[in-house]
């Protein structure tokens, strides 16, 4: 869905209680913005004070308060937080049931809802705080977008500008700031208030959740600039306006953080970010930028720094401003388009695109199908309960889909026992991105990528090879079974290998689509997933033809992650020769207890041979990889952040 946003002035508007964030500072006239949408998409309703409603008991409470005493919230909130200490520290104090006993797993659980139940009220009591100090400045929130049936247009209610009073919450170097972002955003366009542009809903909220973390980012370094220009202890040079407005970053700010939480450190400074995917400003990112001192302060910072100012500080936080943004513009409709990227092998990608808040979250689990058994079932409890917390995209399954051997036909009833009637989570009911397991080819492949599976179940999505773009990630699924030699002269196992043979010519088409598709990509963070591991210490080992094969080409074209199953453990190996991570999830359902060798390898940062899976979860500056037992347990982090290669000030 698109909208068209028209720029246009008015002379005067009464009675209107809810306004937008002004669009130009020099103008004392009143400005509107209008969203037309399609006539068939209108219906809706405003907010009161804001668009996002408060769920908790602490919530409604607040909401009370903020309509009727708005000036006793700050008192509520302590009081309240106060509360939520007293019942923090009495569960912590209590001691957990034995091991042995038969109340753990309920009393984990009840533990995990209570600690979910708190996170939710922080972040309604931080929501009510923000939303009373929009109150004091007496600025109105915009309400909910929604159209209004009242215009045959499908356009929606308009708002008066408010720039006297937007104005006097910033410093004039904060406002010069404001304005260089806004001609980021709408180019060209900036002083034309007559003008119009489609843009998309989804790409609109991105940028709205991205202008809000640089607004917090913009506060926090305004307040240093101000202490010390106040001191008279300014860098040199800050008073300089030499008009550059792009500083070269370093790649890898951070390299390897093991113990870096990602829901703490998940969003940084959003003018590191492009936008141009979206057409948002045709007229050219940078048209208008103007030099100011608070610019060239910031720029004067290094890179942890920079990185410092620019994380928005807890999880809380981030749930907050994803919710606020998703009340606002509504959730958008995830619609998968593949298109064909090779002739040669009918490599097709999907475009997935990201949520508004900017974030990329999905899981991984691999040798999964065995009707729920060997804890099956167990495993996608905890995965439907992670994917709830973490809000996933999709899942990412690394092959071996059906035990023993793959799927009979399209009407095997394995697929509905083994697929749909184990992963019933509603976390889990978006897209399952999924590769062949050598398994897999033991039965009717073609049932496996057959198109009729998903009239059955409309989130199985199975090819050989292909590629998921989610904007500032690509995610490459790589066919690796054909690669292995031995899988063509064994004669325990028939395997079928339609529209593989010749295995060379296929190989080859494998690697050379993969290769074009890294050197054309630009996206920050590149995963490539196969079923087959390229360094492992489990069962199976390395892969030989893989390490002599795929992983130069990794190598030359800087993938991040290497993802595989294959062998039935949990497994993290650093690359020596490169910043991969190899990183095995291959313990869907049955594992391999103690089969385990070279685990003193000093490339291995971590194994673990029971059941469980992993979650990914990435923004385009940070990824953080987590490993979860089959009792939802976190057994291992790693996490890296990067720049990216240039800094817009």
């Amino acid at each position: 869905m698109y909208w068209t946003f028209s720029w246009q002035l008015y002379p005067s508007i009464s009675h209107v209680k809810l306004s937008n964030r002004k669009v130009s500072f020099g103008s004392r006239k009143y400005t509107a913005i209008r969203a037309s949408v399609s006539p068939s998409e209108s219906g809706g309703s405003a907010a009161p004070i804001a668009p996002l409603q408060l769920e908790s008991p602490i919530g409604q409470f607040l909401s009370q308060i903020l309509t009727s005493h708005p000036h006793l919230v700050p008192a509520a909130v302590d009081q309240q937080l106060e509360l939520l200490k007293t019942d923090r520290d009495a569960e912590q104090q209590k001691e957990e049931p034995s091991p042995a006993g038969t109340d753990i797993v309920l009393y984990r659980r009840i533990a995990e809802v209570k600690a979910n139940e708190r996170k939710k009220t922080l972040e309604e009591i931080l929501y009510a705080l923000v939303v009373q100090k929009f109150m004091d400045a007496d600025v109105s929130l915009v309400p909910a977008i929604s159209p209004s049936s009242s215009e045959p247009s499908g356009q929606i209610d308009t708002w008066p500008s408010q720039d006297d009073k937007l104005e006097h919450l910033h410093s004039p170097e904060a406002n010069e700031m404001i304005q260089n972002h806004l001609s980021l955003i709408l180019g060209s366009r900036l002083g034309d208030n007559s003008a119009v542009a489609q843009i998309s809903k989804l790409r609109v909220g991105q940028v709205y959740a991205a202008s809000i973390m640089y607004g917090y980012f913009l506060r926090r370094v305004d307040q240093r600039f101000q202490l010390e220009k106040s001191m008279k202890v300014l860098p040199q040079g800050v008073d300089y306006e030499d008009g550059s407005i792009q500083q070269v970053a370093g790649e890898d700010i951070s390299g390897d953080r093991s113990d870096t939480s990602f829901r703490s450190t998940t969003q940084t400074h959003p003018e590191l970010t492009s936008w141009s995917a979206g057409g948002v400003s045709p007229g050219g990112f940078g048209q208008g930028i103007k030099p100011s001192r608070l610019r060239n302060y910031v720029m004067s910072f290094d890179g942890e720094t920079l990185q410092r100012y620019a994380t928005i500080r807890s999880r809380e936080a981030i749930g907050m401003i994803e919710k606020h943004t998703e009340a606002l513009f509504g959730r958008p409709e995830i619609v998968i388009t593949p298109q064909v990227c090779s002739k040669a092998t009918g490599l097709e990608k999907f475009d997935h695109p990201i949520k508004v808040n900017g974030n990329l979250r999905f899981l991984v689990v691999g040798d999964w199908g065995r009707k729920g058994d060997y804890n099956q079932s167990a495993v996608a409890l905890q995965m439907g309960k992670i994917g709830e917390e973490l809000d996933i995209d999709f899942v990412v399954s690394t092959g071996d889909n059906f035990y023993t051997n793959g799927l009979t036909g399209e009407d095997d009833p394995n697929f509905l026992e083994s697929f749909t009637n184990v992963y019933k989570a509603k976390s889990l009911q978006n897209q399952w991105y999924t590769v062949l397991g050598n398994h897999d080819y033991r039965g009717d492949v073609m049932a496996q990528l057959s198109p009729y599976l998903r009239k059955i179940d409309s989130r199985w999505i199975c090819l050989r090879s292909f590629i998921i773009n989610a904007e500032f990630a690509e995610i490459f699924m790589v066919d690796t079974t054909p690669f292995v030699k031995e899988y063509f002269v064994e004669t325990e196992h028939t395997y079928d290998w339609r529209n593989v043979m010749p295995q060379k010519t296929y190989t080859e088409n494998v690697l050379k689509d993969l290769e074009n598709a890294l050197s054309e990509s630009r996206a920050k963070w590149k995963i490539v997933v196969g079923h087959h591991a390229i360094r492992s210490v489990g069962h199976h080992g390395d892969t030989n033809e893989l390490v002599e094969r795929l992983l130069p080409i990794l190598r030359a074209y800087d993938v991040d992650l290497y993802m595989n199953g294959h062998d039935h453990c949990l497994e993290h190996i650093s690359d020596t020769e490169s910043p991969i991570q190899f990183l095995t999830s291959g313990a869907g359902s049955k594992a391999w207890r103690g089969d385990v060798k070279g685990l003193n390898r000093e490339d291995v940062k971590f194994f673990y041979d029971g059941q469980g899976f992993m979650s990914v979860q990435m923004t385009p500056t940070h990824v953080e990889i987590e490993s979860y037992d089959v009792f939802g347990k976190v057994l291992h982090k790693w996490s890296r952040s990067k720049q990216l290669h240039h800094i817009v000030i």
